[in-house]
Formats: structure tokens, sequence, C-alpha cells
């Protein structure tokens, strides 16, 4: 398979991804809109990226943060996008750059 290359679509999608933890919820949830209108992503990629990363945050950063702090819920699952947001891009721009026959 050939090296992809990202458009403006995918070009906003990361940078709101991003920059998502501006607008907390907002950001994700527009950033995440415009990945899954990319055709360049497939839908594995875009499971891993965006519900995935969110998850792995929620996981990794949340459940300790809940556990030490009297936070609410809604703040975790917040603070969660906002991390989830910058890793979903990182992740997504870094398949952009791999071809299916480097793995």
């Amino acid at each position: 398979m050939t090296r992809r290359r990202g458009g403006r679509l995918e070009t906003a999608a990361l940078a709101v991804l991003a920059l998502g933890w501006l607008w907390p919820g907002v950001g994700w949830a527009v950033g995440a809109a415009l990945a899954v209108a990319s055709r360049v992503w497939s839908v594995r990629e875009k499971l891993v990226g965006l519900p995935g990363m969110v998850l792995i945050a929620l996981v990794g950063w949340g459940v300790a943060i809940a556990a030490q702090t009297d936070s609410s819920l809604w703040q975790i699952l917040r603070e969660s996008l906002m991390f989830g947001g910058v890793f979903g891009a990182l992740y997504l721009w870094r398949r952009l750059r791999l071809d299916r026959s480097d793995f």
C-alpha cells in the first residue's frame, strides 16, 4: 500500500483534536467528528485513536486521580477527553505517516 497523505480535513481534525483541551469536551467532539468524516484513516484506526485514547487516559490517569482526590466524575471525564484528544491526534498523525507494509 502506498504512503497515505492527509488533506485539509485531516489537518483540521488533527489540529482540533490536539488543541481540544482549550475547549474541553467540545474540542474533542468537533475533532472526532472531523476525523470520522475522513476517508484516509480506517475504522480500526479511528476506534483506537478516538475512544481508545480517551479510555487509556481515563483508566491510566482518571482512576488514579479519582482515588486520590474528591474530583467529580464529570471533571475526570472532561480531563480525560482533553488528554485523550492530544493522544488521539498523535496516534492518527503517526498513522498518516506509516505504510501498512511497515508491519
